[in-house]
């Protein structure tokens, strides 16, 4: 719970740029109105002076007890245990495939529906990325040669794209393909028609919440011949993909171009949603990552009005929000965009009116096929700002070395799946019939959390590497590891880091942010889990995790304050951060085990697998294996804070 005021560049502190969490023509706070950091300055530079500690014998006391854990009991006695267990059951063997090339010998866990299916259609994926590229890469070079108006250009290389996704689209999901297509022009046509009232954003929600519903319980009625007789014989074709298992995540997309289309039409409403975030004193300033910036920062990042911002941002209304761009001939000329920006800057970049007009640009942004699939998810407006931006290039080096790292990342997890059988034991219910010893209970749930990480960090990198070899950047959903954070806020920084930006800039920010805080987060997680899908066991789960940020962000907030000072610099501090982390850890491990993996139809056991004398032994055995690996943590922060997220 202490974790986030330990050092003034923790992963609560405020960022050095500003992120895509406001609206377009939101920007960064002003200087003067950035809190100062929770640490004396006299403890700051004594901080960066001190050397650090990972040759002592204390802290390789800490990295033989790590490495004992993960290089040892995992693979000699988590493996072994859970390859008996499963080749005991015949429902768990049953899910084991014939192993790969590289592990003749061995048979492959491949009972994850998610992954065994992005497994399974690997090849034809690549075939796919590579061949998209290709003629992305053509294209651009034919028409920078032969057409000379940057806007036609742009149009032209959109209808190519919006071409090919209405044939992947047919390829794919045959029949539902017309229903995609047709929820998406009653999208478009709400957002056309009430964008700048007040009846937008209402009128969004109950669209998307109310479609993914229908979708999801109410799909007998999606069917061609129900909406046309004669072409009830077009429903006996069979789909490749089910295509309402790919609306949850077009439903966001749909939520986000309404928004963002209503933003740029009303003036007011972007304003009105920054002093709603209210001051930087709330508890979940530091959740929102509110950056600060000087006053002479760029015009696309002018400080917005708000409740905490200094009277002097807020005294000149220049000052505090940038005048929308009015309608021009060419949309493309209100874009000042370069070759170095990120996607924070792409995704603050105002875009014009005519941009959202335009239902080929819609359409290209709903069904852009290497975000279609897993994501990650993108704004319209960074999505806009990109593609209108024909000349941008990704250098090739760059892509090539995340190619190189994320098959480095896919072959180590083909070897845990061939050798720790985790989700077929889970999926079979071999491991709740063998109830082994709460040794082993401990193993599996940390190495179960670490196979969830994996599967998607492999996932979501694979589809962002497409989308990088088309020049187009997206968030980065897995940009750390999962042990690096020992807080809930930030575990969901960094664990599908796009969805959690999408959820703050349209749905905690516009309900009141940090004015109505408990009532922002709550709705925030109860969405979350509604949008995975409608079952109590993931209601719970939200519900859950709301109540546990709330009471979080207080006591960070208490604990950041300066009358502290005294107490960070002193020798027990570090201690009770690692093991404050350590606690964290194991509720954010248990809570997302029985939101995801083994529900809570099971709770009872895992409670009763403790409450005896041999569990609690263990229990605290795994309390200071985790103390241990964030005292790294912890010493790896205090020396080099600005490489924490690296």
């Amino acid at each position: 719970l202490l974790r986030s005021s330990l050092a003034p560049h923790s992963n609560m502190a405020l960022s050095s740029t500003t992120p895509d969490h406001f609206p377009p023509t939101a920007g960064a706070l002003s200087a003067s109105s950035a809190p100062s950091s929770p640490l004396p300055p006299s403890t700051r530079d004594s901080a960066k002076q001190l050397p650090h500690r990972f040759f002592s014998l204390e802290f390789i006391f800490y990295l033989a007890l790590i490495g004992t854990g993960v290089f040892y009991l995992i693979p000699f006695h988590l493996g072994p245990e859970l390859e008996r267990i499963c080749l005991e059951s015949p429902r768990c063997t049953r899910r084991l495939a014939p192993g790969m090339a590289l592990f003749p010998d061995r048979r492959e866990d491949r009972s994850d529906h998610q992954w065994s299916s992005f497994r399974r259609n690997l090849p034809l994926l690549l075939t796919a990325l590579v061949l998209w590229c290709l003629i992305s890469s053509l294209a651009s070079l034919v028409l920078s040669y032969f057409v000379a108006d940057k806007e036609r250009r742009v149009r032209l290389k959109g209808v190519l794209y919006a071409l090919a996704s209405i044939v992947t689209l047919a390829a794919l999901h045959r029949n539902g393909a017309v229903w995609l297509l047709l929820l998406a022009a009653c999208n478009y046509f709400v957002a056309r028609s009430l964008a700048g009232t007040r009846y937008l954003v209402p009128a969004t929600w109950l669209f998307a919440l109310g479609t993914m519903f229908l979708v999801h319980h109410k799909n007998e009625y999606f069917s061609l011949g129900w909406l046309i007789p004669s072409l009830s014989a077009f429903d006996e074709y069979a789909q490749v993909m089910r295509w309402h298992t790919m609306y949850n995540l077009m439903v966001l997309r749909l939520i986000s171009f309404n928004l963002d289309h209503h933003w740029s039409l009303d003036d007011r409403g972007d304003a009105r949603t920054d002093r709603d975030t209210a001051s930087l004193s709330s508890p979940s300033a530091v959740f929102l990552k509110l950056s600060s910036t000087s006053s002479s920062s760029s015009p696309t990042s002018s400080p917005p009005s708000s409740s905490g911002s200094s009277s002097s941002s807020s005294s000149s209304s220049s000052d505090s929000v940038l005048p929308l761009p009015l309608p021009r001939s060419s949309p493309l000329e209100s874009l000042k965009l370069s070759h170095s920006q990120s996607y924070s800057e792409f995704a603050r970049t105002p875009i014009t009116r005519d941009f959202f007009a335009s239902p080929l640009f819609y359409l290209v942004y709903v069904f852009y096929i290497p975000l279609y699939f897993a994501g990650p998810i993108i704004s319209s407006n960074a999505f806009m700002a990109q593609f209108s931006f024909s000349f941008r290039r990704i250098p090739f080096r760059d892509v090539l070395l995340y190619a190189a790292r994320l098959l480095a990342m896919f072959l180590f997890f083909e070897w845990t799946l061939h050798y720790i059988y985790t989700f077929a034991v889970v999926y079979s219910g071999a491991w709740f019939e063998a109830r082994p010893e709460p040794y082993y209970v401990l193993l599996f749930g940390y190495t179960a959390v670490h196979s969830m990480w994996f599967k998607f960090y492999i996932i979501w990198r694979f589809f962002r590497l497409w989308c990088l070899s088309d020049n187009i950047e997206c968030i980065e959903n897995m940009p750390g590891c999962v042990d690096l954070n020992g807080s809930v806020r930030g575990f969901w920084s960094i664990w599908h880091c796009s969805f959690n930006r999408w959820l703050i800039r349209y749905l905690y920010v516009p309900l009141g942010g940090n004015k109505r805080y408990a009532l922002a987060v709550f709705a925030t997680f109860t969405f979350t889990a509604v949008w995975h899908d409608l079952e109590l066991h993931l209601l719970l789960w939200g519900w859950l995790m709301a109540l546990i940020i709330v009471p979080e962000a207080l006591v960070s907030m208490y604990f950041s304050q300066r009358r502290f000072g005294s107490l960070h610099a002193g020798p027990y501090w570090r201690h009770l951060v690692a093991f404050s982390m350590a606690l964290n850890a194991i509720l954010i491990i248990s809570l997302n085990l029985l939101g995801f993996s083994v529900g809570t139809g099971v709770a009872d056991d895992l409670v009763w697998a403790f409450y005896n004398r041999k569990g609690l032994y263990y229990l605290a055995w795994t309390l200071l294996f985790l103390t241990s690996g964030y005292q790294l943590v912890v010493e790896y922060r205090r020396v080099w804070p600005k490489k924490k997220k690296q």
